[in-house]
């Protein structure tokens, strides 16, 4: 016959928690491993921004992301403490919302910020490497799509932190890529960076493509300001002379130091008639030089070469340097302080 029951019971609320919690780790951990993988894994150092807003976007399930970089030429008009930001990837339909008031917020060295913008809900996070800021990572999502979650939240932190050491990578790739392609004293391309942009500009040119015209400039008396006042005297000689020929092009032309005090030009789009005209400024601008000279009887002065390129005959490299390079010395034999204008391509001299 009944006559009842007993047992005993816990409560498990407190245990029910901390394994849900842990589950929300584990889920954390599984996204965080698989986002930073994917743009791990991607060889590119300049693809690797651009991987990471795709896979971040959709990990966290946004509808467009960005992430920006500390500028490395920061504004003079910045306030004392704050920091430059310029877009380096973006993932989205359309063009992507503005962000310049929510880069403000990390200027100062603000942690992760939520902000409502309808119709956006932004997340956005700080990419530190070091303990510096040296990017933002910001999220968009629509409203309607429901709210950030704690999740979201620690996810974009821990992200965040794995983009600027990417980001601080980069940074390092593209400084070792500029000094192996810059000359040191002047900023300007070297001889391989110089030849390695000019065959890539004429390989790009149809056939239908009007002329270009490549300038070789080379120092008259040198030597003689390096022998008398010295080799300091020389290298500020040397950077006039950058400033002179980067004041007499356009930002399209490419301008190099070749090596020892020769310099190259090349003129995108101009024919013979500009390729002088530009000769004679910078001729005329050259005057400036001569207080650097080594002495009164050896005044520094400039040659220069020109050899206009046509891409009909299909010349290579090789050859319009050959041409350029001796219509320069033709420009020195002809008494320095001019410029000399080489035969057409397959001309006789």
């Amino acid at each position: 016959m009944w006559r009842g029951a007993r047992g005993v019971c816990r409560d498990v609320s407190e245990l029910r928690e901390r394994e849900a919690a842990l589950v929300r780790v584990n889920n954390r951990e599984r996204v965080l491993t698989r986002i930073v993988r994917t743009f791990r894994d991607e060889v590119n150092p300049e693809a690797m921004l651009v991987v990471a807003a795709e896979v971040l976007a959709k990990g966290l399930g946004a509808d467009h992301s960005q992430i920006f970089r500390a500028s490395q030429t920061p504004s003079v008009n910045l306030i004392e403490g704050q920091t430059d930001f310029q877009l380096a990837a973006r993932f989205g339909d359309g063009a992507a919302p503005a962000s310049a008031d929510i880069l403000a917020l990390f200027a100062g060295g603000t942690g992760a910020a939520e902000i409502l913008r309808d119709p956006w809900q932004v997340l956005a996070a700080p990419a530190r490497f070091q303990g510096a800021n040296n990017g933002v990572v910001v999220l968009w999502r629509d409203i309607g799509r429901g709210p950030w979650s704690d999740d979201d939240r620690l996810l974009i932190a821990d992200i965040a932190n794995q983009i600027g050491v990417t980001i601080e990578q980069l940074s390092h790739h593209e400084h070792i890529l500029k000094i192996s392609r810059t000359d040191a004293l002047t900023g300007l391309l070297n001889r391989g960076a110089f030849l390695d942009a000019l065959t890539r500009h004429l390989r790009r040119l149809r056939p239908d493509t009007g002329p270009s015209t490549l300038m070789y400039v080379d120092l008259d008396n040198f030597k003689a300001v390096n022998d008398i006042r010295g080799h300091q005297a020389g290298d500020e000689l040397l950077v006039k002379v950058r400033d002179i020929l980067l004041e007499s092009t356009r930002p399209t032309d490419v301008v190099a130091r070749l090596g020892g005090d020769e310099f190259a030009i090349w003129l995108v789009g101009a024919d013979q008639a500009a390729g002088e005209m530009r000769g004679r400024q910078i001729l005329q601008r050259s005057q400036s030089l001569i207080p650097y000279s080594g002495s009164a009887s050896r005044p520094v002065g400039m040659s220069i070469g020109l050899a206009v390129w046509q891409p009909a005959p299909g010349e290579d490299v090789d050859h319009l340097m050959a041409r350029a390079d001796t219509a320069m010395y033709e420009a020195k034999r002809g008494g320095k302080g001019t410029f000399y204008l080489a035969p057409a391509a397959g001309a006789s001299p």
